[in-house]
């Protein structure tokens, strides 16, 4: 067996010093306790993100992978994934990173807190400025990556209605929600605004599909006077 290159040996007897310095450190706990409940909460939306609306109740279970797939199996007649699996983009247009950002600044577990009260100030201090630049870090990069989700044409994504599907299946008509009205009143009036200001070049082509003139215009504004006259009777 070939002995191991002097660069890699070297890297290794740093890596182990550090390691050996960081364990002797006050706030070593208390600081991968911190890291870890914040790694803990973005896996766990990382996870609702990767589920679907549908089956929300197996994939939040406490259970193992296995047994949650062995569930789903057994509620969908053999089907293996669901159809709206990872599909997130309804309650992502109604606003679930306002959920994320108030589940970030809120996360945390009992033996962080075991852990800060237990150590002495200058570490504590250390611990909670921590916690508060990776909750403000994370929050300026998640607003900026998914705040698109409130401007059109991805908030028009917001007026799914899971109960749609069987309706239609029924033949029967399909009704927006309050919230679902004042979604879509929102996102029209948005690009009504971009046309009169003359931004037209900077509306997305998707937008222009669904809100300018034509069918699916005179649709909406059918689905938007139709919910106006079922509210004054």
């Amino acid at each position: 067996m070939e002995s191991e290159p002097s660069s890699k040996k070297e890297i290794d007897a740093t890596c182990l010093k550090f390691v050996a310095r960081a364990q002797k450190e006050p706030c070593l706990h208390v600081m991968v306790e911190v890291l870890r409940v914040i790694a803990a909460f973005l896996g766990k939306e990382a996870r609702w993100l990767e589920g679907c609306e549908c089956h929300e109740d197996i994939h939040t279970m406490k259970s193992s992978f296995t047994s949650r797939k062995r569930l789903y199996m057994e509620v969908s007649g053999g089907c293996s994934v669901c159809p709206w699996k990872g599909k997130r983009s309804a309650e992502m247009a109604r606003g679930r990173l306002s959920h994320i950002l108030i589940g970030l600044h809120q996360c945390s577990s009992p033996r962080l807190q075991m852990l800060i009260a237990r150590t002495t100030g200058p570490v504590r201090t250390k611990a909670l400025e921590l916690m508060q630049r990776l909750r403000s870090r994370l929050s300026e990069s998640l607003t900026a990556k998914l705040e698109f989700w409130n401007h059109i044409p991805w908030s028009f994504c917001g007026i799914w209605d899971m109960g749609w599907k069987p309706a239609a299946a029924l033949g029967q008509p399909l009704h927006l929600s309050d919230s679902r009205h004042k979604m879509l009143t929102r996102a029209v009036l948005e690009y009504d605004n971009l046309i009169a200001a003359k931004l037209k070049a900077d509306i997305p082509r998707t937008a222009h599909k669904l809100f300018g003139p034509g069918v699916l215009r005179n649709a909406i504004d059918f689905l938007i006077s139709l919910h106006c006259m079922r509210c004054h009777t």
